[in-house]
């Protein structure tokens, strides 16, 4: 019985070490690892089961200025306040944190661009923080690395942007 004991506690304890490394302390969301593998599952099943997927890039510009400004503690909150809402939109399982401040969603199907519009309106109280939402807008069926790219580069072009109307304050 004893035996029985330690086994289940030792399955405990590699369960929570697993979840340690796959899932962000912070927002609950998966991490840049399996957000990873599902870019693979989501390139075989456009490419050889003709299926759609989006592929949306959430970024909080600002992060760091918060972080330097205002403390980690109101980066943190402002971060899981944009968790909650990404988790009110769209499905969790579907929602990755692959960086400090940035987010990805796969979703099957398409998305209207409505939707990646409702991040502008989220009150995180902080007017030097802005939320940039892209997504792929192609409806042929193209390798996941060129919608990456695709995606990177709209992203690194909005940061851009920001980045000169703050300059020409």
């Amino acid at each position: 019985m004893k035996k029985i004991k330690e086994l289940t506690n030792e399955v405990n304890r590699l369960k929570e070490l697993v979840n340690k490394y796959k899932y962000d302390y912070l927002t609950g969301f998966k991490l840049r690892l399996d957000f990873e593998d599902k870019l693979k599952e989501v390139e075989s099943r456009v490419n050889y089961h003709n299926e759609l997927y989006t592929i949306i890039t959430i970024d909080l510009n600002g992060l760091h200025t918060i972080n330097r400004t205002e403390g980690f503690e109101c980066g943190d909150k402002i971060l899981k306040k944009l968790a909650e809402y990404i988790g009110d939109i769209f499905d969790p399982s579907n929602v990755y944190r692959v960086g400090g401040d940035e987010f990805y969603v796969i979703t099957k199907g398409k998305i209207d661009d409505s939707v990646c519009k409702r991040f502008s309106k989220i009150p995180i109280g902080i007017t030097h923080a802005k939320i940039e939402v892209s997504h792929n807008k192609n409806d042929e069926h193209v390798f996941i690395d060129d919608i990456m790219k695709q995606l990177d580069n709209e992203i690194i072009l909005k940061k851009s942007k920001l980045k000169r109307r703050k300059n020409d304050r």
